[in-house]
């Protein structure tokens, strides 16, 4: 019976993972291990982007529930134009100022566990 509750829960889990990434496409993800860290950056297009409450908490709620370590910092970066979104496969952190005003939110989990989600992170 215990097996049985576990594959469920197992199933549902991913079921749910499934639904949340639905409105996001990942167009990159990029990760450099050294001996004393673990950075990791993703860009995804959101599908369908609208500015408001509901679109915020739902990027927020997925860029959370990226991959963590304590000895690095992970970044997630959300674009509202599938061809304005870089791959950041190769280029990490360094993407050209040119994708800046299609990025509509921002998202990093810090060495010391703060997170800092933000709307429009390079509008000035």
């Amino acid at each position: 019976m215990k097996k049985v509750l576990v594959l469920l829960a197992l199933v549902v889990l991913i079921i749910s993972a499934c639904m949340v990434e639905s409105d996001f496409v990942r167009v990159g993800f990029y990760r450099k291990v050294t001996a004393i860290s673990t950075n990791r950056v993703y860009s995804y297009y959101v599908k369908n982007f609208e500015d408001n409450p509901e679109m915020w908490k739902k990027m927020e709620d997925f860029a959370k529930s990226q991959p963590y370590t304590q000895r690095g910092i992970t970044a997630v970066f959300f674009f509202n134009d599938r061809q304005n979104t870089p791959d950041v496969t190769l280029i990490g952190l360094e993407f050209p100022e040119s994708y800046e005003p299609y990025c509509v939110a921002g998202y990093w989990k810090w060495p010391t566990g703060v997170e800092d989600f933000k709307e429009y992170p390079f509008k000035k």
